[in-house]
Order: structure tokens, then sequence, then C-alpha cells
């Protein structure tokens, strides 16, 4: 499979409008639904066992106002970003599963029958056939790291865009555990 036959598979099971889902990003502050390229965050090297550093696309998690660095008080250094995995990636990645299994995935992660990863529809240079948030993956840069001489502002996602990764957020991370928990320490 290729990216392009990937990106066929998930845009038919979508029901997301690609030329509704990106938007300029002029004038905007650093925050939440800015898509930057260059940024650098941890990562886990599966070879060496351990984390490193990695710097890519991300979309930024973090609202603007915990970020603005006119804003002092304490803990606003670090800010929540989403590595985003480009569809070209993820084909790559996924050459080694069967490929009816690897279909079945595209479609229910552009149908958002997938609570861990979120599709993304192209978006132009950065993402030609697409890509997708995996939101297990979310982590953290400091706050220096989403906007200086390395960094490419891409766009940000719009209104609608922010809500349906805002809803898939709420979904994967607020979804009820499995096991019951206790009610107190006893």
């Amino acid at each position: 499979m290729d990216a392009q036959r990937a990106y066929e598979i998930a845009q038919a099971a979508s029901r997301i409008d690609p030329g509704s889902f990106y938007g300029k990003s002029d004038n905007l502050a650093v925050g939440a639904g800015l898509i930057i390229d260059r940024v650098e965050f941890p990562i886990f090297d599966e070879e060496a066992g351990r984390f490193a550093v990695k710097a890519g696309l991300v979309y930024v998690v973090s609202h603007e106002c915990d970020l603005d660095p006119a804003n002092e008080r304490l803990m606003n250094e670090l800010a929540i970003v989403c590595p985003i995995m480009k569809m070209e990636d993820f084909v790559d990645a996924a050459t080694a599963l069967d490929e009816g299994f690897v279909v079945g995935f595209l479609g229910n992660l552009a149908a958002r029958n997938v609570s861990r990863a979120v599709y993304l529809p192209p978006m132009g240079g950065p993402l030609p056939f697409g890509g997708m948030l995996y939101l297990n993956a979310m982590s953290h840069t400091h706050v220096s790291k989403l906007a200086n001489d390395e960094t490419v502002n891409l766009g940000c996602v719009t209104a609608r865009g922010l809500l349906e990764i805002d809803m898939a957020l709420e979904r994967h991370l607020r979804r009820p555990k499995s096991d019951l928990l206790p009610l107190s320490y006893n």
C-alpha cells in the first residue's frame, strides 16, 4: 500500500471536508490549534530503549494563555504538543501488517472509531496525503521551542477542526475505566 491509497481509504470513510479543517494562523498567538514544524519533543527510541529528542511536525494542545510569556506565573514554561504522523510514515510503519487490517484501521480511524488517534485530512505541503495525531504520543516541549528561528508555523486548524480534535481528546482521555476503582483507601 502506498500513501495515496491510504489517503483514499481514509478520505472515503471521513466525514470531514479538508477545505474546512485548516486555516491561516496569521496574527494568532502561539497556542492550541497551531501546526508547527521542526519543534523538538521527546520520543521513545525502541532500539536504544530510552527517550531521545526529535524535531518534527506537531499540533499544539496547550492553550495560548498558558504559553504567553506575559503571563508571569508558576508552571507555564512547558507546552503540551502531539506529534503528527504523516500518512507516508504510517504506511512505512505498517508494511509488515496484513493489508486488510491496515485498510480496516484506516477506515475506522477516519470514521472516528479509533480513540487513540485522530485522522487529519491533507494540508497542502506538509501533509499531502493527510496524517494522524497519535494521542498516546502527546508529550511536551519548552515554550521557547514553539517559536524560534528553527520552527516553521504552517497554519492552524479552523474552529471546526479544533472542535473535532477536542472531542477526540475528550473521548480518549475520559473513557470510563474498565476495572472499578475502590471508593476509598480501605
